[in-house]
């Protein structure tokens, strides 16, 4: 069995891909130990000839075309593919620094824990380090559950090895078409592991591009960014009504949710209006959680600002 599958979704990405795939290449680890498996979800741009000219070069690089189910779709499509021991999760405009995924494999390997979670550097679209995400060296395992208590604010998925037959044994996948994906996903993998852990590793390199949807001007993409965030938290609250325990960690997911949207309508200047429809239909969901205190400072902080300060709510 290969220790690794990294799996790379594809869409739109010529300029950043190369470098992408090339630091996989360099990490340290034998060709025969991982594998790299690129998705091409119906790319428009020359994306999949680059991803070609890597498969027919390298005998661990697969690529795999299907029709477009957006980035959780590709994911999933990479997940049913795999055959490391670990998936990693990488997007293809960030790349891994040199020599670190072997690093990370083997602290996962002494560990045998379900999630690894590893630190990450936040890089300008000039290259410059801007900051960096890092948990904290855990000297033993805990469950999924317990590790968010100690870092409620780190949701990416894609700063994580996953067990791969932990995911394949709870059944666990990627919502298609949605944006705030990885946040949904890790709420259901946290509450199913029994064995969580972290490093301050620092192994990827997470590029703050100036077409993501956090920073587009389009009208209608942070629309669709609002309602998905909605449809995210609703389904939140389905699975914690379904499994029917753990009150306290899936309010505070549902808190956290809530900050992180309306900080991203006051940053892209929703109208008072907008936001008080916003917050009536969370309200209507049962979705709108602002009581419960957020360990995090800064989120608590904003929590406080946003939902409880400000006239309009």
């Amino acid at each position: 069995m290969r220790k690794l599958s990294v799996v790379i979704p594809v869409y739109n990405v010529e300029k950043t891909l190369r470098k992408c795939i090339d630091s996989v290449l360099q990490n340290g680890l034998a060709d025969d130990e991982y594998e790299i498996i690129i998705i091409d979800d119906e790319s428009p741009d020359n994306s999949i000839e680059i991803a070609r000219e890597f498969e027919l070069a390298h005998s661990n690089v697969r690529l795999i075309s299907q029709r477009n189910k957006g980035l959780g779709g590709a994911r999933n499509t990479g997940i049913s593919h795999a055959v490391g021991k670990y998936l990693l999760f990488l997007d293809s405009d960030d790349y891994v620094k040199p020599g670190s995924l072997q690093l990370i494999v083997d602290y996962a390997d002494k560990a045998e824990c379900e999630i690894v979670e590893f630190a990450a550097d936040l890089v300008e679209s000039d290259g410059k380090i801007s900051g960096r995400v890092t948990p904290a060296q855990l000297r033993q395992s805990m469950s999924g559950v317990e590790y968010f208590k100690r870092h409620p604010s780190i949701n990416s998925a894609c700063n994580k090895l996953y067990l791969r037959s932990f995911l394949a044994d709870k059944n666990l996948l990627f919502r298609e078409k949605i944006f705030a994906e990885d946040f949904e996903f890790n709420t259901r993998a946290l509450y199913f592991c029994d064995r969580a852990i972290s490093t301050t590793i620092s192994a990827s390199c997470f590029v703050r591009s100036e077409n993501s949807i956090t920073r587009s001007t389009n009208r209608e993409s942070r629309e669709k960014y609002v309602a998905d965030f909605i449809r995210i938290m609703q389904l939140v609250r389905d699975f914690g009504n379904e499994v029917g325990d753990q009150k306290e960690f899936f309010e505070e997911r549902l808190t956290i949710l809530n900050v992180d949207l309306f900080l991203f309508m006051a940053k892209n200047r929703f109208s008072l209006t907008e936001m008080r429809k916003v917050k009536k239909q969370l309200i209507s969901s049962e979705v709108y959680f602002v009581k419960y205190p957020l360990r995090h400072f800064a989120k608590n902080l904003l929590r406080i600002i946003f939902l409880r300060i400000l006239p309009l709510f």
